[in-house]
């Protein structure tokens, strides 16, 4: 009886750790591709080689401490997660207020790129706090 329960238990463990592991793997690789396409698309052209190439260096600097991260649960087990959440937290604030772009919708179109429109482009909502 106990070795059914067991079993069974075990089983149900192993098919949630699996199905959270292909998940990360797939957002990992979601986040992986938006990086590369969405990055080549928002650099200008003069610079988008040295770009492209600091984001690869970031992106592999990640993956190789990502590892020693994960070794800091034998302190306490929720660390790994902590500091994991505090990188990604504090790289969302640092990228929020980026003076060249706070403010300001990113261009859709070419005429948005070319500044051919009447007015530039801005956020509604955040021209609305800066006139306060």
């Amino acid at each position: 009886m106990w070795y059914g329960v067991a079993s069974t238990f075990y089983i149900k463990q192993r098919t949630v750790r699996t199905v959270v592991a292909v998940l990360g793997k797939g957002c990992s690789a979601a986040s992986f591709d938006t990086l590369v396409l969405y990055s080549s698309e928002l650099y200008p052209t003069v610079i988008r080689q040295n770009g492209m190439g600091y984001n690869s260096f970031m992106g592999r600097v990640g993956v190789a401490m990502a590892p020693l991260i994960l070794l800091l649960d034998d302190m306490w087990m929720g660390l790994p997660q902590v500091i994991l959440f505090c990188i990604a937290l504090g790289s969302s604030l640092v990228a929020s207020r980026l003076p060249e772009t706070r403010g300001r919708c990113l261009p859709e179109t070419i005429e948005d790129i070319e500044g051919t429109r009447a007015s530039q482009v801005e956020s509604p909502v955040l021209s609305q706090e800066n006139e306060e």
